[in-house]
């Protein structure tokens, strides 16, 4: 039996119904390495299917991710643009608002689609305005602490007493490294209950944390 199968016996163990999460940082492009991840999830989705159950496939553009480096790719004038979020990058050939996400990923989906898997296209940004995220961004925010001690206690690395696992976009320049937050004032029921979604796009959680939340997301989902 290939591993795949293994999975599939093991999620469908826990129940018929699943969602199967794949998802790609947007910084440049996009490779055959960042391939694997989609296509191994197409993989467990069918195989999912074939022995009886129901498995949806989707693939988060990660778009708030930032710009850590310029690949050959990209124009060197770019360097602008690092830390800033690659979903508020311009195209790098039309200089179009906000299309450096679309630039990639549109070639990355059609060769995907000529080996026959087609995710379900998800983006970061649109599901932190829309406020998907939140719930779980708020446990996340509230369990600071608990998030520290966890990471050093794997990691070993050592964290500031007032940090947080999130990075808030500056104002000023717009740029989410090396941009920190350290404290976290909130009303009611969500800390942006006070200045809405504009809060939730212009910030993300950690990556380790990002992770946990996109896990989480696809179970309740599913």
């Amino acid at each position: 039996m290939h591993w795949v199968d293994e999975v599939a016996q093991r999620l469908l163990q826990k129940g018929r119904k699943h969602v199967i999460a794949s998802g790609t940082s947007i910084s440049g492009q996009i490779h055959i390495g960042n391939a694997g991840d989609v296509i191994i999830a197409d993989a467990v989705a069918r195989s999912v299917r074939e022995k009886g159950g129901e498995a949806r496939i989707i693939w988060v553009a990660d778009d708030v991710d930032p710009l850590r480096k310029i690949p050959e790719q990209l124009p060197k004038e770019f360097d602008t643009y690092l830390g800033m979020p690659v979903k508020d990058l311009p195209d790098p050939k039309t200089g179009t608002k906000e299309g450096f996400t679309g630039y990639f990923i549109r070639p990355f989906m059609s060769d995907l689609k000529e080996l026959g898997v087609e995710p379900e296209i998800f983006s970061g940004r649109e599901m932190y305005k829309n406020g998907i995220y939140e719930p779980l961004i708020l446990e996340a925010l509230k369990k600071g602490k608990d998030i520290r001690d966890l990471l050093e206690r794997i990691s070993g690395s050592k964290r500031s007493e007032d940090w947080l696992p999130f990075d808030p976009v500056c104002d000023k320049c717009g740029k989410l490294t090396p941009t920190e937050a350290f404290s976290l004032e909130y009303s009611g029921t969500s800390p942006w209950s006070d200045i809405g979604a504009r809060a939730v796009s212009r910030a993300r959680p950690r990556w380790r944390d990002a992770g946990m939340k996109v896990w989480r997301t696809c179970a309740m989902a599913s």
